[in-house]
């Protein structure tokens, strides 16, 4: 069979200091369909601080052409002061996710 691969850039964003209850400005994730088949993206999550990131875009559909790409746009609005770690995560049908590390900090 075919193997299905997708990769996520850049793979670490550091949104630096934000007050609490204040949003950053987004910062833009792409994610890019690596093969010669189309796959489908099961799902695009956060995990960690949760509350903290959230995507306030996305140019992803249900599934991705071979060679072609996506965006998604993610914000930092922390709900407590000190360091605040989440992991964007978006999954593919052929098994393999691609990640990427969010950090910031409240204030």
């Amino acid at each position: 069979g075919t193997g299905v691969s997708i990769t996520l850039s850049p793979t670490s964003v550091n949104f630096g200091t934000e007050a609490v209850g204040q949003s950053s400005a987004p910062q833009t994730f792409t994610v890019s369909n690596v093969n010669t088949v189309s796959v489908t993206i099961n799902s695009i999550s956060i995990s960690g601080a949760t509350t903290d990131y959230a995507i306030s875009a996305n140019t992803c559909g249900p599934s991705l052409a071979a060679g072609t790409s996506c965006s998604l746009n993610v914000v930092f609005d922390p709900t407590k002061t000190g360091k605040r770690n989440g992991k964007l995560t978006v999954s593919n049908n052929g098994g393999a996710s691609a990640t990427a590390t969010l950090t910031g900090n409240g204030q």
